[in-house]
């Protein structure tokens, strides 16, 4: 019950918009405090309901042991990372095999490598 206590007093630290921690963060980035509530919220809800289910729901019931619930939220966290992480100026695995799947090539440029210095530039510039 100590870790469940733990648990969602770091969910509520970081979800909260009353939180001193997260009107400090919105505060030193210059990020508005909705858009940084929508962020946080992106990131700390999935973990919460996952750890709900996989940790607190099963190992309370004494379904399995502690530690199997370590190893399921990993391995969940690590699948959802892989699948739909990404690099800012790349694309997800998921979107990938999406297009795959729907026959849907992305265009290549055929210039040498002046095309990837312009491209990059590009992005840097927005």
């Amino acid at each position: 019950s100590s870790g469940i206590n733990a648990e969602y007093g770091v969910f509520g630290n970081l979800c909260s918009p009353i939180a001193d921690t997260t009107i400090a963060s919105a505060l030193f980035t210059n990020c508005p405090l909705l858009d940084h509530l929508k962020v946080m919220t992106t990131f700390c809800v999935p973990l919460a309901v996952l750890t709900l289910l996989v940790g607190d729901l099963f190992v309370g019931m004494n379904l399995y042991p502690f530690y199997v619930a370590y190893i399921i939220t990993f391995v969940v966290m690590f699948v959802v990372f892989i699948l739909l992480g990404r690099h800012p100026r790349r694309r997800s695995m998921l979107e990938v095999l999406l297009d795959k799947l729907q026959g849907v090539k992305k265009t290549t440029s055929s210039s040498s490598s002046d095309s990837g210095i312009s491209e990059t530039t590009s992005l840097l510039r927005g």
